[in-house]
């Protein structure tokens, strides 16, 4: 918030909606809530270095209570553009930063991926030195799938698919070489890594296991920007793809068979958002050229839209568990001629109950800035209502 330049981190908890800053000092930015939504890992600028501004800015990863309280710096960073994700125990986060690249853009060396518990009770731990691009762990927390330069030497790099065992001090398992370095989604049971990977005319959806067993082609696919979701009891995935230049949202069944697209080219789908159960999926379509939220069943029938905005896009995020509400945001830069894109409609977060025919919304935060995060936690009311911040 508070963009262009100073940028504090606020909170809010769906089942109240009321927004309160949890940083003042107008240098922390880039939050991410742990599993349990008890801590919040950020961004933090060393004001002393660069008052008002982001560049040649000294950065630190930071860690603070929910409710803003404790923070304290985790590690030094080298620079803002760092990924972070907690593990899913909420003990620890992993990081690392862009492997450094010549003035072609193309890699020279990977870095480091590091784990670090918030505690404070051990130093970093190094699980990999030559991690590159994205990471994600396994639901499990044993293992850590990432791009990676391993068994390669210069003057050319290339990003393979990695395998790091938490804990396990030897070198990652390759596997598979080249596959586009974002996007990888894990079973709920942690066995299968899926990813995408090909060239520049032809594209696949691939699954690996952890236990070592042979790389299968899921899929071939026309886009690489898409969406990929394994279905809560891991039987389906649900994806984007294109068809007759538009995307569509495609199920298919987790071993890659009986495809089915669920959605019509006309209404340009994407962003599919699978219920807790399983059986719906809430997704963005074009409506008079704006985005609008759609829900319909996990086999495509019973479609409806929920959001009916007239100036600006809407898109769903996160379905909350044991509920029928849906977490979306709003907003739209629209081209203006001669000029740069004028905002209609300042971002905003809401709650919408996808079974309400009239798509009222619980306003919750306004002017948000991306990135947002979510985290499930129990409810002060009730322990069978979930909350979220």
């Amino acid at each position: 918030m508070d963009a262009p330049t100073y940028k504090n981190i606020f909170a809010f908890d769906t089942d109240g909606g009321v927004e309160r800053p949890l940083t003042t000092d107008n240098h922390s930015f880039s939050p991410v809530l742990s599993p349990d939504g008890s801590k919040i890992a950020y961004i933090h600028i060393k004001s002393e270095t660069c008052e008002g501004c982001l560049l040649q800015a000294q950065y630190e990863l930071y860690v603070m209570n929910a409710d803003g309280s404790d923070p304290h710096p985790v590690a030094a960073l080298q620079s803002p553009i760092s990924q972070k994700r907690w593990s899913p125990d909420s003990q620890g986060i992993s990081y690392t930063e862009w492997g450094e690249r010549d003035s072609r853009y193309s890699l020279v060396s990977g870095s480091p991926l590091f784990y670090s518990k918030v505690d404070g009770t051990t130093s970093p731990l190094v699980l990999t030195q030559d991690a590159v691009g994205d990471f994600e762990w396994s639901p499990d927390g044993k293992w850590i799938v990432h791009g990676c330069t391993a068994q390669q030497t210069l003057p050319r790099l290339r990003g393979n698919l990695c395998l790091t065992g938490l804990g396990e001090h030897r070198d990652p398992v390759v596997l598979s070489k080249e596959p586009i370095p974002f996007g990888y989604f894990w079973s709920p049971d942690s066995s299968r890594i899926g990813f995408i990977e090909g060239g520049i005319k032809s594209h696949a959806i691939l699954v690996a296991g952890t236990d070592g067993s042979q790389t299968k082609v899921l899929t071939s696919i026309r886009s690489i920007l898409i969406s990929l979701k394994w279905s809560p009891d891991g039987t389906q995935i649900v994806f984007v793809d294109s068809e007759h230049g538009k995307s569509n949202i495609f199920r298919m069944n987790a071993d890659g068979s009986n495809r089915q697209r669920l959605t019509e080219p006309k209404q340009r789908a994407s962003d599919p958002v699978w219920s807790p159960d399983g059986k719906q999926i809430a997704f963005s379509a074009a409506v008079h050229d704006l985005l609008q939220v759609h829900i319909m069943n996990a086999d495509g029938s019973r479609l409806r839209q929920i959001t009916h905005e007239k100036k600006s896009d809407c898109s769903g995020h996160w379905r909350l568990p044991q509920s029928r509400l849906l977490l979306i945001s709003c907003g739209s830069a629209r081209p203006v001629l001669n000029g740069p894109p004028r905002m209609v409609e300042k971002p905003w977060l809401a709650l919408l109950d996808v079974d309400d025919p009239a798509g009222a919304q619980r306003r919750l935060a306004s002017d948000i800035q991306a990135p947002v995060s979510f985290a499930p936690i129990p409810s002060p009311r009730s322990s069978a209502s979930p909350a979220a911040h």
